[in-house]
């Protein structure tokens, strides 16, 4: 007679079955009751590495991180598996998704998709004896609120010892919901939790449900998104050896119960709370004790790229920031500070459609402007993609970069940029300017000129600057200078050079430049709105030329 599987001994079949993976063991209970039977007996470990599910109106989605053994010698790998339960007309439609090129779709009639995915993940979660790194839950279905908490709640507490996590994920709609899903899990191995709300952001939620527990006093960091709480509840996060908030109002009275409760002697989070410039700004004229907190600290108002405009009676500065409440997103604000006849008129607009104007009486535009960004031009530490400043005061020519440099020159390192763009009325402002920046970082330069383009002007000053030796690219504008000094563009990948009058002696030199470089992946572009001695220019760009009669164009 053929001996079959089920004809092994128990300890033989378990250390055989030992290897397989949560959808094998999940298969091979489905072929008969016996092994079913022997399945739910012996209780295997499915050694998962983490898990996320997330809830929606139609639908449960499962993503598991196992362990898998590969051969005798403990090789171990981390795969992943997939699996949607849908509703379905007929019943629920259950997705198995194993790696991105296998798929496998069933129909479960009669049967609703909620019921079949808690009949599998009780299964799952039943017999897991390994340490989670990672549970992440997003419940986004609000006509069964808190119904997903309350179904885990019933079959977690029927296992003998709560399932380790080191990290817990909770997008909930209410603190309610949180505190379920927590009691869920042992508290003692517990390093990171992180709470995102859901609900409308404008609610104001009492967390004293979760602040309770043993979880919320055990783990070492907090992360927080969109919860408005009452602001007494900020002293509950004083033993938090990390905290981030992120909030989309955040205002004075919280950072300064934040400041007391630092200062009582616990490792607090200065560092880690994110507010934009603005919300910066605003909490440091609430008092003069948050006023010097916010000046010691230093927090970085994360910039991304700023533009600079002046003119006789106003400055314009426009920059790209980080938003406080998604890691994603960027922001961009706008602030301009004109004469007033009462003093200063600033006027905020941090989106197109959103506008705030505050008269600073008795104060000049140009102090209160170099006040505040004296804060953030001071503070800021991750690398500009760009920095933009347009000089148009023809009566304080200058000024401009003297108080720019000024200021930077206090900080203990300069800013990094990517690319610099300067109009201004002379090489020398441009000099000034540049020398308030990291050269190394440099990748671009762009320099136009906005006094008379008839004026020819040295540039030395700007060439013998590590920042123009170091960019890789430039491009100037309307700035005539000598001829000669046509030889500090050799080093250049890429220069593009626009004029209103262009001279062939001028080509003579660069084609000088280019027949001496041993560099030949450079590109040199002249634009010009006056093409004068066209058959002379031909003469010095020698044969293979090609000169657009309809455009005033031309590259070598």
């Amino acid at each position: 007679m053929t001996k079959t599987l089920l004809d092994m001994p128990d300890v033989a079949m378990t250390e055989i079955m030992s290897y397989l993976d949560y959808r094998s063991i999940q298969n091979t209970r489905k072929t008969c009751w016996k092994l079913r039977y022997f399945f739910e007996a012996v209780q295997f470990n499915p050694r998962i590495y983490s898990i996320q599910l997330f809830e929606d109106r139609d639908r449960v989605e499962a993503v598991l991180d196992f362990e898998k053994v590969w051969n005798d010698e403990n090789v171990w790998n981390v795969e992943d598996e997939r699996l949607q339960y849908l509703a379905h007309k007929d019943g629920c439609e259950v997705t198995w998704q194993h790696r991105r090129n296998q798929k496998k779709v069933t129909l479960m009639k009669n049967e609703r998709y909620r019921d079949a995915f808690w009949r599998d993940l009780k299964v799952l979660l039943t017999n897991d004896r390994t340490t989670l790194e990672k549970f992440y839950v997003f419940t986004n279905n609000s006509i069964y609120r808190n119904d997903f908490a309350i179904q885990l709640e019933e079959m977690l507490k029927q296992r003998k010892e709560a399932i380790q996590v080191k990290d817990i994920i909770i997008d909930a709609f209410n603190p309610n919901e949180v505190a379920q899903i927590l009691q869920c899990f042992d508290s003692k191995s517990l390093n990171q939790l992180v709470m995102n709300n859901t609900q409308s952001e404008d609610a104001v939620m009492d967390i004293s449900e979760i602040v309770r527990l043993d979880h919320w006093k055990q783990t070492k960091n907090i992360k927080m998104s969109s919860w408005r709480f009452p602001s007494a509840q900020m002293q509950h996060f004083a033993h938090f050896q990390i905290c981030e908030i992120f909030s989309t109002d955040f205002v004075g009275h919280k950072i300064k119960i934040v400041k007391e409760v630092g200062y009582s002697g616990y490792f607090f989070f200065t560092n880690h709370f994110k507010l934009t410039i603005l919300q910066i700004q605003n909490t440091r004229k609430t008092c003069w004790k948050l006023r010097n907190f916010l000046e010691v600290v230093l927090f970085d108002p994360r910039i991304r790229s700023i533009s600079f405009y002046e003119r006789e009676d106003r400055i314009i500065a426009t920059m790209n920031t980080d938003k406080v409440w998604n890691d994603m997103e960027r922001g961009l604000m706008r602030l301009q500070y004109v004469t007033n006849e009462d003093g200063c008129e600033v006027t905020w607009n941090p989106t197109r459609h959103q506008q705030k104007v505050t008269i600073v009486k008795n104060e000049h535009y140009r102090d209160v402007f170099w006040r505040d960004f004296k804060i953030l031009l001071t503070n800021v530490k991750t690398p500009l993609s760009s920095f933009s400043v347009t000089t148009h005061n023809f009566i304080h020519q200058n000024i401009f970069a003297i108080k720019l440099q000024e200021i930077l020159k206090k900080r203990k390192e300069a800013i990094q940029v990517k690319t610099i763009s300067i109009d201004a009325f002379n090489p020398t402002e441009v000099a000034q300017i540049l020398q308030c920046f990291d050269s190394k970082s440099l990748n671009m330069l762009v320099i136009n000129n906005i006094q008379s383009i008839d004026d020819v002007m040295d540039i030395s000053e700007i060439v013998r600057l590590d920042h123009w030796k170091q960019t890789k690219h430039i491009s100037i504008d309307s700035l005539r200078f000598p001829p000669v000094q046509m030889q500090y563009f050799a080093h250049f990948p890429i220069c593009e050079i626009q004029y209103t009058n262009f001279v062939a002696h001028k080509i003579k030199i660069v084609k000088e430049m280019f027949l001496q470089s041993t560099e030949y992946e450079k590109m040199f572009d002249f634009n010009t709105d006056i093409l004068q001695d066209k058959d002379e220019i031909l003469r010095a760009l020698g044969r293979n030329v090609d000169l657009l009669e309809e455009s005033t164009d031309f590259k070598q």
